[in-house]
């Protein structure tokens, strides 16, 4: 099983959510590496009560063993709303920023 069906069987599970979008941007980044840099739109019920922090917790959370060090998962760009904030007429997906370098990995 991919590390990306992984991510989200985990997240459905999890939250339920009326839209979930897991986009696999490794190959975006300088080494390619597979499965190791992802795009999360999450969208369910739940986050209406949740800062915005206390999503990504959660997120986090039900993604911990993937994210252990030397794991598979080296970056998550996450984007968590509720359903009321995904009809806003400001809702837009933006862009991951681009992975630095700087440690080699990306």
């Amino acid at each position: 099983m991919s590390i990306q069906t992984t991510i989200t069987a985990t997240l459905e599970d999890a939250f339920k959510p009326q839209e979930l979008l897991v986009i696999n941007q490794s190959q975006q980044h300088q080494w390619g590496e597979a499965d190791s840099h992802f795009k999360i739109l999450v969208v369910c019920d739940r986050f209406a009560t949740l800062s915005r922090l206390s999503r990504h917790r959660a997120i986090y959370q039900q993604l911990t063993t993937l994210l252990k060090p030397l794991g598979p998962i080296h970056a998550l760009a996450l984007h968590a709303y509720s359903p009321q904030e995904r009809l806003s007429d400001q809702f837009q997906l933006a862009n991951s920023p681009p992975c630095s370098n700087k440690i080699g990995r990306c």
